[in-house]
């Protein structure tokens, strides 16, 4: 478990988000979870990235508006 933590962190928040930024990247994982249909894992994602929104202020609406509708 505590491998597939860090290979989760390492993928949605790196220390270094190269151009990619963490809200991006956690935007694109609601967007791919919901686009295979897996209803628990899109509302832990968009649970996530609702808190890393609020947490580091971006401005990641547009982005869910466009890309992440049901």
């Amino acid at each position: 478990m505590r491998l597939s933590e860090a290979a989760r962190d390492a993928v949605l928040v790196p220390r270094e988000a190269g151009g990619l930024s963490h809200g991006l990247r956690a935007a694109l994982a609601v967007r791919m979870c919901r686009h295979v249909g897996d209803a628990p894992l899109t509302a832990h994602y968009e649970s996530w990235a609702n808190r890393l929104m609020h947490t580091l202020g971006e401005p990641l609406a547009w982005f869910r508006d466009r890309h992440c509708r049901r």
